[in-house]
């Protein structure tokens, strides 16, 4: 195909697809309002002539002492401590560490104050508690000391509820949705509110600390700017049907760390703005329609050129850059619900390069449709869950090379007695296209990936001797194959796994042993490493079943044609006592021995690693109640 055609076609698309997008975006706003009910709309009229406040705060603390106690609390506390060492090899942990958490929830007759603490620290020299070291993990400025945050981390929060309104304060998460704001964790505060069918929420804080540049690494690693942001969802219905308008922002701190003249400007200072779009409506109480589209608008530096807007981010809340990147995501599901299945489409289109700041990670360049199906056979003994589509990348046409494949995956489970079957297929394949030069035909090349597993569970259970056999038995392939002729190039790879497990237990003596074994392999075009393991386990309760201990053996053998084997054994104890209803105490030892054997050379090393845990947990107590519980029994 000649070049200017290519490139007058691949325009073409994107301009259709803008088109697309838009008209998209139309009508399923379109039919969401369209969806709501006549009475949705009628209770709106009602709350506008009463009027808001009117409605929904003024009886708000009205009924506040009618439920039951005035005042109630319960909560723990735990402390856990891990010490690690190393014998005749580099260290790959930190020496020691210390963690803590707390949880407190107080209620106030409808009020509850959840709260949470957690911290670790660490010591860098020593591998057993040093109280020194923990003390100068805590005492340096926690602002901007680099030490400091090497070696201590604290997270905190709490989250008010009464009725419904919602709060946030200190290291939270909020979800407004996937393509705007999604579970990230934010040092801020934040609200919920959901008066009738109105769902508000708001959140405001940092999203990253600041890092400054280490100048005592030989390769100083990256700095990171302090990011602040903000978010606000507006939205109106039920669980169940709703629409929600999404608009999150967020934005780098350019002064927040120095980063000296000497060296090359490492990082840029980004801004960020994400509106989205979410509803879903259920309809003839058998279909529901949901879909969730977002837009983003990123600018990588805030330092470059003004710019305008593109649609739909408007000028007054949002500064355009020369570089800023305008990408749009959406997702649309359908799905049918009967008494038997249940049968699903989805169609989800993410744009490549497409990325917010209120999110950990996005899977992009992809557009992909999928058919869902759900059902049960002979009396619910046999489940099944398929699904089937077809997936594609290059949206933009960017990239020297398309990729397009089929997605397939099966799921059945069977269960009736004691035995329990499982089994998994999936089959995709993929048709890669690379496009040396326009000029020149295109290469395809079909790559298909199977994969394959199977897993069965008997289990025998002797009610005379209280005894319990259980047999399982687990087996994967995956297999991925193409069309190249060259060894040398080929993706070819085979994956088999296998394991067995044996468990008994022997009833009330509190007695349990387990038998292991085990089957690796792995081939890649002319590698080979096989695995072979096996274990054995025994496990002991006491003091009623207070106390329970273990003992646990493993031993792996690799071996890699052309390159050598190595052995691995490994040993665990573990114990762990309930002291009291309120008290408990967890340990916890682990030996790693490691030998390498090749042609030329042989050495060996191993690792310990204990942990030592402690958790309290508390709660109010009802004198009156305990102390008629009391007379009672005295009776």
């Amino acid at each position: 195909m000649p070049g200017w055609r290519f490139l007058i076609l691949r325009h073409a698309e994107t301009r259709f697809m803008k088109r697309l997008y838009a008209f998209a975006l139309l009508c399923c706003f379109a039919a969401s309002l369209m969806a709501q009910q006549v009475q949705d709309f009628e209770d709106l009229e009602a709350v506008t002539k009463k009027g808001f406040f009117p409605t929904y705060f003024k009886g708000l603390f009205k009924d506040f002492t009618d439920f039951g106690k005035p005042f109630d609390y319960s909560g723990g506390f735990g402390v856990n401590m891990r010490s690690y060492n190393a014998l005749g090899t580099t260290p790959r942990q930190d020496p020691f560490l210390y963690t803590a958490n707390a949880n407190f929830n107080a209620r106030i007759y409808k009020l509850n104050l959840p709260f949470s603490l957690t911290i670790a620290a660490k010591n860098t020299e020593h591998s057993y508690p040093n109280p020194k070291e923990l003390y100068n993990a805590f005492k340096r400025d926690v602002g901007n000391s680099i030490a400091a945050q090497k070696q201590r981390f604290v997270r905190f929060g709490v989250s008010p509820r009464y009725k419904w309104i919602k709060t946030h304060f200190g290291h939270r998460s909020m979800n407004f949705s996937q393509y705007t704001m999604s579970n990230l964790i934010f040092l801020g505060a934040g609200t919920e509110l959901t008066p009738g069918k109105l769902r508000i929420g708001a959140m405001v804080g940092q999203l990253a600390k600041a890092e400054p540049i280490d100048l005592s690494l030989v390769e100083p690693r990256l700095p990171k700017f302090q990011r602040k942001g903000w978010g606000v969802k507006v939205g109106y219905g039920t669980q169940e049907d709703f629409v929600d308008l999404v608009l999150f922002q967020a934005k780098d701190q350019a002064n927040s760390i120095f980063i000296p003249d000497t060296l090359p400007q490492l990082i840029s200072p980004e801004h960020n703005e994400a509106l989205g779009l979410v509803f879903q409506k259920s309809l003839f109480k058998k279909f529901r329609l949901k879909a969730d589209i977002g837009a983003s608008a990123l600018s990588p530096n805030m330092r470059d050129d003004e710019a305008p807007n593109q649609f739909p981010h408007p000028n007054f809340l949002f500064q355009g850059r020369q570089t800023t990147k305008y990408k749009t995501a959406a997702e649309a599901n359908f799905d049918y619900q009967a008494s038997a299945y249940s049968l699903g489409l989805k169609y989800r289109r993410v744009d490549p390069g497409y990325k917010t700041l209120g999110a950990y990670f996005f899977n992009s360049d992809i557009e992909e449709w999928t058919l869902n199906l759900s059902t049960s056979l002979f009396q619910q003994a046999i489940a099944l869950n398929a699904s089937g589509g077809i997936q594609r990348n290059n949206l933009d046409g960017s990239k020297p090379n398309r990729l397009s494949r089929f997605v397939g995956n099966l799921d059945a489970a069977y269960s009736k007695g004691p035995l329990s079957l499982t089994a998994n297929y999936s089959n995709n394949s993929a048709d890669v296209a690379y496009l040396l030069d326009p000029a020149d035909p295109v290469l395809n090349v079909l790559i298909v990936t199977q994969d394959a597993g199977i897993s069965a569970t008997y289990t025998i259970q002797d009610t005379t001797s209280q005894r319990q056999h259980v047999f399982n038995l687990t087996g994967n392939a995956q297999l991925v194959t193409d069309d190249v002729e060259d060894p040398t190039t080929s993706a070819f790879s085979q994956m088999l796994v296998g394991n067995f497990v044996y468990s008994l237990a022997l009833g009330t003596s509190g007695w349990g042993f387990s038998a292991k074994a085990n089957f690796n392999q792995n081939e890649l075009s002319s590698l080979l490493v096989r695995r072979y393991g096996t274990g054995f386990g025994a496990t002991k309760n006491w003091l009623e079943g207070k106390l329970s201990t273990g003992l646990d053996f493993n031993y792996f053998y690799t071996v890699t044609e052309g390159l050598g084997n190595n052995g691995n054994f490994t040993s665990a104890l573990n114990l762990n006592w309930n002291l009291s209803d309120a008290h408990s105490l967890s340990m916890n030892w682990m030996l790693l021995s490691t030998r390498n054997t090749s042609a030329t050379a042989s050495n060996q090393f191993g690792e310990v690693v204990g942990t030592v845990g402690y958790q309290y947990r508390f709660m109010r107590k009802d004198k009156k109640a305990a102390a008629e519980n009391k007379t009672g029994k005295s009776k």
